[in-house]
């Protein structure tokens, strides 16, 4: 009898040996027990990575140990979710929550490479000698800026060097107003020794230069009796030379002799407007063609892009943003926007917004356009897209609609985020569309910002803050950074 008892004891701790080792085997091969249904499923997977690193996450409200950091990208993958819809929510502490409903099928990861988490509230540098700054232009130079100040009908041009603590004035003037047409600016030379830019006085417009190491201010205009001088840039490839649009010819002004008098170069006829793209120059012609040319050239000969269609609608007040000869964007004086992808196997230009269009920014790939207007943000996908969320080509994407106006809108560093102002508050959204958006308050004013400016290579955001007699400059660190396989 006893002898029996043994055998059965052994028999059931066999049985029970095979059951909880076959469980674990199946749960190490990603199978999980369904209770509702009474068997094992195939579970799936979801791999994240955040900003920042370290982070909860926590699935239909269970905390999950997330496994160890991948060194290699820094991201976290979970493995054994069973099949079904599930809330994702990832958090940690001081920053605000990202949160999305996601459907885990068998065998597959679901991927969000790109999460986000704005601080909660941010400790701001400001900057000390900004106060009054209405503008703020940034130099080639990481640790360098200019600032407009106006006050009343006197205008002055400031340098800041952060490295020194220092302010300088580069310019000053009484009864005088800046003259900023479509898409212009105070603008440095790829050097930082020289800028430019138009202002309003005698009841004229005049374009000057500063030099920045000698401070000595020029009228160009007045030197030359030119007043209609029109997008004024500094050429990429040629120094001190000036580039700009007057009576329908582009222009090319060497400044390199201050004493020698100017005489300008024509370099193309019948322009509507142009853009500058590494090396070349990009030309849009009443005749409705694109082409470009070498900006070091003496004896331009443009070599022929496209043709638009439709060019009488594209003419005066036109605004042109090139990424570089294969990618182009051309909008109309009433915003229409046209865009050329040369990638394309059938037509390619295509409209992508009859009308209402203020802004385009290319992502730094070159693989997404984001386009808006005082009321809509969208994106267009210029190319495939693998990494998920999948784009296909051509898609657009409308990232949000509003009934308030909204303002500087801009990429953010990792281009999966786009930044914009509503009012008195500003707004990083995302890109992905699985579920519904995630869209946080990055920062809140009493008065809207003067200016908003993401400078992506420095992981900072930049802002004229206006909630006091005098505005001031200040900055935020965003996204943060955490590594060198971190954003």
């Amino acid at each position: 009898m006893q002898g029996k008892l043994r055998v059965m004891l052994f028999l059931l701790f066999v049985a029970s040996f095979l059951a909880a080792s076959g469980s674990v085997l199946f749960y190490a091969f990603g199978y999980r027990f369904n209770f509702e249904r009474g068997i094992f499923v195939y579970g799936g997977s979801i791999t994240l990575k955040s900003n920042p690193v370290e982070i909860s996450v926590r699935i239909d409200d269970a905390l999950i140990p997330s496994g160890e950091l991948d060194q290699l990208n820094q991201s976290y993958h979970i493995t054994g979710i069973i099949p079904g819809e599930h809330l994702i929510e990832v958090s940690a502490p001081g920053y605000q929550s990202w949160r999305k409903r996601v459907i885990v099928r068998s065998g597959v990861s679901n991927e969000f490479w790109n999460i986000t988490l704005p601080r909660q509230s941010y400790d701001a540098e400001r900057y000390t000698g900004t106060d009054g700054f209405t503008r703020y232009f940034q130099s080639p130079k990481p640790t360098v800026f200019a600032g407009i100040r106006e006050s009343g009908d006197t205008i002055e041009i400031m340098m800041r060097d952060t490295e020194a603590e220092a302010n300088e004035t580069l310019f000053a003037r009484s009864e005088t107003r800046f003259d900023l047409a479509s898409h212009e600016n105070l603008e440095w030379s790829p050097a930082g020794d020289q800028i430019v830019f138009p202002i309003f006085f005698d009841n004229a417009r005049h374009v000057m230069t500063v030099d920045i190491e000698t401070r000595e201010s020029r009228d160009l205009s007045q030197e030359m009796s030119q007043f209609s001088m029109l997008r004024p840039r500094w050429n990429p490839e040629i120094k001190r030379s000036l580039l700009y649009l007057a009576n329908n010819n582009l222009y090319r002004l060497d400044l390199a002799l201050p004493e020698t008098p100017l005489v300008p170069m024509l370099l193309a006829s019948d322009i509507v407007t142009y853009d500058l793209s590494g090396s070349d120059i990009y030309l849009y012609r009443k005749d409705g063609t694109l082409s470009f040319f070498d900006a070091a050239s003496e004896t331009p000969e443009p070599h022929l892009i496209t043709s638009i269609p439709g060019a009488a609608d594209y003419q005066e007040g036109s605004t042109l943003i090139v990424y570089d000869e294969y990618r182009i964007a051309l909008i109309s004086s009433d915003g229409a926007l046209l865009f050329f992808n040369d990638s394309l196997e059938e037509t390619s230009v295509r409209t992508l917004a009859p009308e209402g269009i203020s802004g385009v920014q290319f992502s730094d790939d070159g693989k997404k356009l984001l386009f808006f207007s005082d009321r809509d943000i969208s994106v267009y996908f210029i190319q495939e897209w693998e990494v998920q969320p999948k784009r296909t080509q051509e898609d657009i994407w409308q990232i949000s609609r509003f009934a308030d106006s909204i303002s500087s809108v801009q990429w953010a560093k990792d281009y999966e985020h786009v930044l914009y102002q509503k009012n008195t508050k500003v707004y990083v959204a995302e890109l992905d569309n699985r579920d519904q958006r995630n869209i946080h308050t990055l920062m809140s004013f009493d008065r809207p910002p003067l200016q908003i400016l993401s400078r992506v290579n420095e992981n900072q955001v930049f802002f004229i803050e206006n909630d006091s007699d005098k505005p001031t400059l200040i900055s935020i660190d965003f996204p943060e950074f955490n590594g060198f396989f971190t954003r």
